[in-house]
């Protein structure tokens, strides 16, 4: 491969991409302070801790991803996160996890 071939375009692909995720962690944890949800920050924001009641979610604000501890499930969005720790969610110890679960 040519040096320089695909620099240019690479490179400003690659920026853009790194302003989104930037973007991303700083808009999805101001909407989790929004909604009253309390969380932990790790790597500069690049990993939030939501905990609520007895269940924990691992959420990274630059790709959106989350997941509760204990599940293989993943998740994306932080929208989707806040409907799933709403407490009508979370009444019931199980229901998160078998809704993390989704479809047996």
């Amino acid at each position: 491969m040519e040096e320089g071939f695909e620099s240019e375009d690479y490179r400003a692909w690659d920026k853009a991409k790194q302003q989104k995720r930037a973007k991303n962690r700083e808009d999805s944890a101001q909407m989790l302070r929004d909604a009253g949800v309390q969380f932990l920050e790790n790597n500069n924001g690049a990993h939030l801790i939501v905990t609520v009641g007895e269940h924990v979610f691992d959420f990274w604000p630059g790709t959106g991803l989350w997941k509760m501890r204990g599940s293989t499930q993943q998740h994306r969005g932080v929208r989707g996160l806040l409907k799933m720790i709403t407490p009508s969610n979370l009444e019931l110890t199980g229901r998160a996890s078998a809704a993390c679960e989704g479809p047996r």
